[in-house]
């Protein structure tokens, strides 16, 4: 698992309180935002994947979480008990080389088990993830992606068992998963042979 393992019984009483916030959370709640003034420390990161947590840094003049060279990089972070929420954040990607993309993960509290919402150039991608990078199901996709060296807002929402891809405001991409795999999860992102930010990240009760 993603999160670190809990050994004293003093922390008990907060992860109780924590699941009771979460739980009651209403919508349009704030549940989490990083302005990176204090660096890295709200983050998780997984290496899976040939994935290099050295290549993250924190840009707090930007309220940014910077991935750069290019590269692969998970970095994770919220409750594993959320379950509707929206993510959203400013990504600029300043190197798109071959094969690069983008993705936001929502409800995945460990690497690949969870879905996907992979972003290139002119295209967006909904998966689920069952296992591996190339263990999925396609549940949608749009010509609307991410161009090269442009902050674009993009906000992933997962409600039930749809998910809904805004990008600037417009709404581009639905998707549902019929058998509603994964109900709750950390949120996160995978820079995935690529180098570039996301800017003012929120997550938002639904």
């Amino acid at each position: 698992m993603l999160a670190k393992k809990v050994c004293s019984l003093a922390l008990i009483p907060v992860l109780i309180a924590l699941f009771a916030f979460v739980a009651s959370a209403a919508p349009g709640d704030v549940l989490f935002t990083d302005d990176f003034s204090n660096g890295l420390q709200n983050w998780i990161f997984d290496t899976g994947t040939d994935a290099n947590p050295s290549n993250f840094s924190a840009d707090a003049a930007q309220k940014a979480l910077v991935f750069s060279p290019v590269g692969f990089g998970n970095a994770f972070a919220g409750s594993e008990n959320l379950t509707d929420y929206a993510l959203e954040g400013d990504v600029t990607i300043t190197e798109y080389p071959q094969y690069g993309n983008l993705r936001f993960f929502v409800r995945m509290n460990e690497l690949w088990y969870g879905y996907g919402v992979s972003f290139i150039e002119d295209h967006v991608y909904i998966h689920r993830f069952d296992g591996n990078w190339d263990v999925n199901t396609l549940l949608a996709e749009a010509d609307t992606g991410i161009p090269l060296n442009t902050k674009t807002h993009v906000r992933v929402e997962v409600k039930g068992n749809q998910i809904t891809v805004f990008v600037n405001g417009n709404q581009v991409a639905q998707a549902e998963d019929p058998d509603n795999v994964y109900p709750a999860g950390r949120f996160g992102f995978r820079f995935d042979y690529v180098s570039g930010q996301v800017a003012n990240i929120k997550a938002t009760s639904l």
